[in-house]
């Protein structure tokens, strides 16, 4: 065999092997470009979820209770907590917790520890 024909068998052997990793790349290429549009999407989604929550912030899981009590400001109420009962008016609604006016005093009651929320009354 010539030096010639080996060169061009050599040059053959390249070029197939460069097609062969031309193939892979473009197939990995179209393989990433996939999971990016993949992860594009779940952060569109996780963005407009962060948006919902920045734009309601009481839309998380005390936001039925904070709804109701907005409904019962100055009105007087009995509060059933995990540590006793607690009466008085509706002053402040917060976003995690509720503030009563009892006897001159201000009570937060936090969200978490609501078991009721009775009506007693309007205020004097």
């Amino acid at each position: 065999m010539s030096v010639w024909q080996l060169l061009r068998l050599i040059n053959a052997r390249i070029a197939l092997r460069t097609r062969r990793i031309n193939r892979r790349i473009r197939r990995l290429r179209e393989s990433l470009l996939g999971r990016i549009r993949q992860l594009e999407q779940l952060v569109r989604q996780l963005q407009a979820q962060l948006q919902s929550l920045l734009d309601n912030p009481f839309a998380g899981e005390f936001a039925d209770i904070r709804r109701q009590l907005l409904a019962l400001v100055n009105r007087q109420v009995r509060i059933s907590t995990l540590f006793g009962d607690v009466e008085g008016v509706v002053a402040t609604v917060g976003t995690d917790f509720v503030e009563l006016l009892s006897a001159g005093a201000r009570i937060a009651v936090p969200y978490y520890s609501i078991s009721t929320v009775t009506v007693e009354g309007d205020a004097p």
